[in-house]
């Protein structure tokens, strides 16, 4: 067992989805199902079931996860004490904690033609006008990545709009303008009010993660800030 098959088995396990997996590592989807197939085949358990085009965790590949990512996080603070040990040529001065995930959705307005169907399927995506945030946005990215894995260019998308803020996005969505993906917290409010239709149509969650100096106690005011960052996150997991 090595270091790099538990980094695919958890992002497969994470994502559901061997492709998008692959996608992500930058590693081809046989490789992938290679280093899935050498764990399952080395110690006799199967840690996937095979459903439709994505996969799910057995009972062994969930209690496994848990270890895995044990190990990894072990080996990347047994990495960080080497790298600040090594003659001080390399350090880190701030800690990362992963805060709240969120999903990306894709919605439209309540007159749209997908808003009359239960699932879409991914050759179907290049039949709507998009409306989307700006290049190298973080909803955008994960979105174009998530694309990829089911093997639509994002180029083949007819963007009619592209808008610096989530919240211009969604009133264009609104509006009719096209469809959207986009932030499952930044679209609650719209679908609660019956202004947006989510469309059956599965994409990756995505974390968030707050940085902070290592060495320095966090401030109530810092405290307040991630409160405030993180509250419409708990909302949408509420709703």
């Amino acid at each position: 067992m090595t270091l790099e098959q538990l980094r695919v088995f958890v992002a497969v396990a994470e994502r559901q989805h061997v492709t998008r997996a692959a996608a992500v590592l930058n590693l081809a989807q046989s490789a992938v199902s290679g280093a899935i197939a050498a764990l399952e085949a080395r110690h006799s358990a199967k840690l996937f079931h095979r459903v439709g085009r994505g996969v799910q965790l057995t009972d062994s590949g969930a209690l496994f996860l848990v270890e895995a990512r044990a190990i990894l996080a072990r080996a990347e603070a047994a990495e960080l004490v080497l790298s600040e040990l090594s003659n001080l040529q390399r350090g880190t001065l701030l800690t990362t904690e992963q805060v709240a995930r969120d999903q990306v959705v894709i919605v439209v307005g309540i007159e749209h033609p997908w808003s009359t169907i239960d699932r879409l399927e991914p050759e179907r995506l290049i039949e709507t006008d998009w409306v989307l945030r700006e290049p190298g946005s973080g909803t955008r990215s994960t979105f174009e990545a998530a694309l990829q894995g089911f093997g639509v260019s994002p180029g083949a998308l007819r963007i009619a709009l592209e808008l610096p803020s989530n919240q211009a996005v969604r009133a264009a969505v609104e509006a009719g303008l096209g469809a959207t993906a986009i932030s499952a917290s930044v679209a609650a409010p719209s679908l609660e009010a019956g202004l947006l239709h989510r469309v059956g149509f599965d994409l990756p969650e995505r974390d968030f993660h707050v940085v902070r100096h290592a060495a320095r106690c966090q401030s109530r005011a810092a405290d307040a800030l991630l409160s405030m960052v993180t509250a419409p996150f708990a909302r949408s997991r509420s709703s």
